[in-house]
């Protein structure tokens, strides 16, 4: 069972900004962790996925990659 979904999305792309604004205020049953790309650690925990400006990609924590429609999907 998923317990927590990391969301990572463009900060320099006002419509993803608002998107992740409005996904942490919503309720859940799941963890979730929104991350704008540019600020991920050096020691970066998601490998390759930090060069795909304006793509929402969601990770969960079984090492499940989801982007582009599937992602949406994933975060709602």
């Amino acid at each position: 069972m998923i317990s927590v979904l990391y969301v990572l999305y463009d900060d320099e792309c006002g419509f993803c900004c608002a998107c992740a604004r409005w996904l942490i205020a919503q309720p859940k049953r799941v963890n979730v962790e929104c991350a704008p790309r540019s600020h991920l650690p050096d020691h970066d925990p998601f490998p390759g996925l930090r060069s795909r400006p304006g793509q929402l990609t969601v990770v969960d924590d079984h090492g499940g990659v989801y982007e582009g429609d599937s992602a949406w999907l994933m975060a709602m």
